[in-house]
């Protein structure tokens, strides 16, 4: 885009959700740059004028989206409905890290679970945590040492060291290993 095309390309996509929702996920972005003034000032035009025709949700992290309503006075006087997602707890995020096994067609030790579970119960009370993607990125950042299928007895996964935020390490690496026929290595679903 270039400086004057951001309101044609926003009322395009204002055009294109006429009768529905547009959803705008990290909304507080359009205040991170030049073009943002003027999508805010077509996305204000367009509340105002189709408020029976068009619902516009802004989704972002609060302190972010607070700067948004600030950009411009006219956010504030039209954005009448506010939600707030608590995060995550702890038993969430075992919860979706659960998942991600399951999907994988995996299972952990009571001890690995148990480990992650200290490395969760330190993210949710970080300034930085990053909901269920945090869990996503814990699982992914593992290095697979051995390929899991139907016909292999046990899968190994490396999780790498944990540090907090002043650079303590706070879990060692540890290496979980799956067995889907060793009744003892799997938790209870």
């Amino acid at each position: 885009n270039y400086l004057g095309q951001t309101a044609q390309v926003t009322q395009k996509t204002v055009d294109y959700a006429k009768g529905g929702v547009l959803f705008i996920d990290e909304a507080y972005a359009i205040t991170e740059s030049q073009y943002g003034v003027e999508a805010v000032n077509v996305l204000l035009k367009e509340m105002e004028d189709n408020r029976s025709n068009l619902v516009v949700i802004f989704a972002g992290y609060e302190k972010d989206m607070n700067r948004l309503l600030g950009m411009n006075e006219g956010f504030r006087s039209r954005i009448n409905r506010y939600f707030t997602f608590e995060n995550y707890r702890v038993e969430d995020l075992s919860k979706i890290f659960m998942l991600n096994l399951r999907s994988r067609n995996l299972v952990i030790t009571e001890d690995a679970l148990l480990k992650s579970m200290k490395i969760f119960s330190s993210e949710v009370n970080a300034p930085t945590f990053i909901n269920g993607r945090f869990v996503r990125n814990y699982f992914e950042t593992g290095d697979e040492v051995e390929i899991f299928g139907p016909n292999i007895e046990t899968f190994s996964f490396i999780m790498p060291d944990i540090y907090d935020e002043e650079g303590n390490k706070i879990v060692e690496k540890t290496i979980i290993k799956f067995n889907p026929n060793d009744p003892n290595s799997k938790i209870n679903q």
